[in-house]
């Protein structure tokens, strides 16, 4: 007859558990608990969840989201503030993590959503910042998230933090090259028409370079079209998720009857 692990054996299978998951391509980390009921909300297959104090989380859910309140706290198991450490990578204010599988996008999921824009991001240096992009694109209700580039994981834990765990409302896929579809293609560009003089089609794919160096002479090469974002004078560049919002808001791209 199998018996039951103690607790000591339980909480050193889930920190495995957890450092295996921050290293594997089909799962990633959920952290924090805007992290965790943002992926819940949006259909994530949840497979493990911890936290070192349920009754926060339990207040949390209460207050912020009574939708995913129940399923949170009937997977989340109780465990020691030690164990809570060692599984986890970074500290976590709302004292909850969780694993989730990834969800799998690909172009013809994009695709389906032809009236709406996509954002391509090229060579994002900063996994925050694409979390924040994500974030964004789905409070815009856009088609996807491309990351365009060689080594790009756009569902790296920064990113997927930095989202709140929003990479499960939309396809977030990566690409090696942005593709010529039959969208048109808008390159945001210091060089470019002003944002404010210009109007952009509500199916385009909107791309963004680096802060510093820009889009790529490659990329300008398939552009339609380029759009620059309207700047006092000694300002040189934004933010990449402020531009994205600059241009997704200010060219009136977003959705505003949800």
């Amino acid at each position: 007859m199998a018996t039951e692990p103690t607790a000591q054996q339980r909480n050193a299978s889930l920190i495995k558990q957890f450092k295996a998951a921050y290293r594997q391509d089909d799962l990633v980390v959920l952290e924090g608990f805007h992290a965790v009921k943002h992926a819940l909300r949006f259909g994530a297959r949840i497979l493990a969840v911890i936290s070192d104090d349920p009754a926060q989380v339990e207040r949390l859910g209460a207050a912020l989201a009574p939708d995913t309140a129940g399923p949170i706290l009937s997977q989340c198991v109780h465990v020691d503030p030690e164990t809570f450490r060692l599984a986890t990578r970074s500290p976590i204010g709302t004292r909850i993590v969780a694993v989730a599988s990834k969800s799998r996008y690909s172009e013809q999921d994009i695709a389906r959503r032809a009236d709406r824009p996509v954002v391509g991001l090229e060579d994002p240096r900063n996994m925050g910042n694409v979390g924040a992009v994500i974030r964004l694109a789905a409070a815009c209700d856009i088609a996807g998230v491309i990351a365009i580039g060689e080594a790009i994981d756009p569902w790296h834990v920064t990113a997927v933090r930095g989202s709140a765990g929003l990479h499960y409302a939309l396809p977030v896929i990566q690409m090696k090259t942005l593709k010529r579809e039959d969208r048109p293609i808008v390159g945001i560009d210091p060089i470019g028409e002003q944002l404010w003089n210009t109007s952009i089609p509500a199916n385009s794919v909107l791309v963004f370079g680096t802060e510093r160096y820009g889009l790529s002479d490659a990329l300008l090469s398939i552009c339609d079209t380029r759009v620059s974002i309207p700047m006092r004078p000694g300002v040189s560049s934004l933010n990449l998720a402020t531009a994205v919002a600059a241009v997704l808001y200010g060219g009136n791209l977003a959705e505003s009857d949800r």
